[in-house]
């Protein structure tokens, strides 16, 4: 049994994303795209500061559990008709009429 007054264990595998460039690796897109997605579909990510040497950097961050949380909420969205990254970004679906 754990005791009280301590914490919980960090989660070791969780991996971490700090910069557009290593967030656009995970995605398999570009920066542009990232960005794009962050501004019109809610992407998970936020600005953090971390310490580079003796400077600290402000820089773009996100990890595997935001992804997967946005991902899953994508999913549902689709589910739902509404817009995605996949579906129409603003315009009604083309109607198809046999």
């Amino acid at each position: 049994m754990r005791k009280l007054g301590r914490s919980p264990p960090k989660e070791a595998n969780i991996a971490n994303y700090w910069g557009l460039d290593a967030i656009a690796r995970r995605m398999d897109v570009d920066s542009t795209t990232i960005r794009r997605w962050y501004r019109l579909h809610g992407f998970l990510m936020m600005r953090r500061r971390r310490k580079v040497g003796r400077t600290w950097q402000t820089l773009w961050y996100t990890n595997d559990p935001l992804i997967h949380a946005w991902e899953l909420d994508q999913c549902k969205r689709q589910a739902e008709g509404r817009d995605t990254i996949a579906g129409s970004q603003g315009r009604a679906p083309a109607s198809h009429t046999s």
